[in-house]
Parts: structure tokens; C-alpha cells; sequence
């Protein structure tokens, strides 16, 4: 899986929570879309996993090598879970155009939070998907068991009963 770029960032949850406060719904619309905002639900927790989203946003937008430059926003960047809990990322707009531009086929992301902390890692990776490696069909697998080769050093050429027990 070859990479091209990573970005990292970690966020304290009580930055979220001050601007949250401080300029209430216009914060959160600006930078989160509602998918996130309804993921992220209500409470303490609510900020710490706004906090992750946060920090993957700016991860995703240093892998890509632009921050806020060049036209992107906070909301071409979405950050949503499949059914089993792993996190993805969703470009759109100039940050799908920068990810083409890039040759980046797949947007790998961890997020981790606490309630003080929260911090994402992205690895961008581009070319061909991974292919599982060629296998022979069972027919034309040997039915013979496969035979070990014998040990290297000392006893290898002796029956088992002359060798001297292993230390």
C-alpha cells in the first residue's frame, strides 16, 4: 500500500468547547456537517468526538498539503463511520479535486479521543488497489504431505533415537 502523505493532529476538547460556547451553532455549521453533528449526538461526549472529527480535518487538510488555502472549507471534509465503528473520510468539492490531483485512490484515518485530547492520523494512498495473491486451484495442489527438511547442525542426518535431546 504505497503512501504519499500523512497528517497528524491533535486537538484539546476544551478549544471545541470554548469556541462552541462562544459562538455557539455558527462554529459547529461552519466547520461540521450535519451527518457529523448528528453523530456526535449531545454532552461531554459530543465534544470529544467533535474534537477527533476536528482533528482529523486538519490531519486530512496537512496530508494534503493545502490547510485552508486554495479554496478548501472545513465541510468538504467529512469524517463518518461504517457500521462496524471504522472511521472514513469523505472529500468533496476543491478537496476532492486536490485528492485527484494527487493521485490518492484511498484515505486511511485513526481518530483517538479523551476527555482532555483528541488526535487523528491520516495516510494518504494512491495507486492500484491490493490484490489478493494468485492462488492454485485445490485440484492442482499436491495431495502428497509435504516432507520437512532436515535440521542444519549437529544430529541432522541421525535417527531420532541417536540424536541428544533438545536444550
Amino acid at each position: 500500500m504505497p503512501s504519499i502523505a500523512t497528517g497528524v493532529d491533535i486537538v484539546e476538547v476544551a478549544r471545541i468547547r470554548t469556541a462552541a460556547e462562544r459562538w455557539q451553532g455558527d462554529f459547529l455549521d461552519r466547520v461540521f456537517t450535519p451527518a457529523e453533528r448528528r453523530y456526535a449526538g449531545e454532552g461531554e461526549l459530543a465534544l470529544q468526538r467533535l474534537a477527533a472529527r476536528f482533528a482529523a480535518k486538519e490531519a486530512v487538510l496537512k496530508a494534503l498539503g493545502t490547510g485552508l488555502s486554495g479554496g478548501l472549507s472545513w465541510r468538504e471534509i467529512e469524517v463518518w463511520n461504517e457500521a462496524s465503528g471504522r472511521p472514513r473520510v469523505r472529500l468533496r468539492g476543491a478537496a476532492a479535486r486536490r485528492k485527484r490531483e494527487l493521485g490518492v485512490r484511498e484515505i486511511e484515518i485513526s481518530l483517538s479521543h479523551t476527555a482532555a485530547y483528541a488526535m487523528a492520523q491520516v495516510v494518504l494512498v494512491r495507486g492500484t488497489p491490493r490484490s489478493a495473491p494468485a492462488r492454485k486451484p485445490r485440484a492442482a495442489r499436491s495431495a502428497a504431505p509435504k516432507k520437512r527438511p532436515a535440521r542444519a547442525g549437529a544430529g541432522a542426518g541421525q535417527k531420532a533415537k541417536d540424536r541428544p535431546p533438545p536444550k
